[in-house]
């Protein structure tokens, strides 16, 4: 079961975000709160699966409450559920290390996607503001820290691909398309600042990586 909890401060969108998602088997909702501090304090009691964030909240906003949760909770999957589109608030939440950005006019098909691609260990940010997620990432590519940037699905790929494995035989041992793999290769460059394949092998190895099984 994938354990939602929501911290929103209008309880009627919260009610509707339940609501709406109701009808998939495997989401429970575990929790909700409309302030960031109780938020703060069910979350870790309750350690759900996924947080559902809001940004513009009392007490405690989302961006402050993100970075409290990710000092103590570095693994729990975080989704902005918001209506800003501001640049500088994608720049904190991205240094963060926030899983997704989702913007609240975004149809439920969109939302039920963010939430099982976010608790698979991806991330996923709203079409309307993948231009400045780019930006972003352009902005900060070289730096050793770009590595927090990277979900842990990313992660698993990029220790294989420094192994010398092609994109068929990640596919195959992960249990995924090689189209998927693929597209976890182009991200893992953008996200690096690298230009090619040899460099993502370097990087891997040089960190170790793929030492692992």
């Amino acid at each position: 079961m994938i354990r939602i909890f929501i911290a929103e401060d209008q309880k009627m969108f919260s009610e509707g975000i339940m609501a709406l998602l109701q009808t998939e088997k495997d989401f429970v909702f575990v929790g909700s709160a409309t302030n960031g501090i109780e938020a703060y304090k069910q979350i870790l009691e309750l350690k759900p699966s996924i947080c559902l964030l809001d940004i513009n909240m009392p007490e405690m906003d989302g961006i402050t409450l993100s970075t409290k949760l990710k000092s103590v909770y570095p693994e729990l999957p975080i989704l902005i559920l918001t209506t800003y589109d501001h640049p500088q608030f994608i720049r904190n939440l991205l240094a963060i290390g926030v899983n997704g950005y989702l913007i609240k006019n975004a149809p439920k098909s969109e939302l039920i996607e963010a939430i099982r691609s976010v608790v698979s260990g991806n991330n996923w940010f709203s079409p309307q503001v993948m231009d400045q997620v780019k930006e972003t990432l352009e902005e900060i590519s070289g730096h050793p820290e770009n590595i927090r940037l990277l979900s842990k699905r990313e992660l698993e790929v990029l220790g294989l691909i420094g192994k010398g494995m092609s994109s068929p035989e990640i596919a195959e041992k992960l249990f995924l398309s090689t189209h998927t793999v693929d597209t976890h290769r182009k991200n893992l460059l953008a996200k690096l600042g690298l230009s090619n394949s040899a460099a993502l092998v370097k990087y891997a190895n040089d960190r170790g990586l793929s030492t692992g099984e």
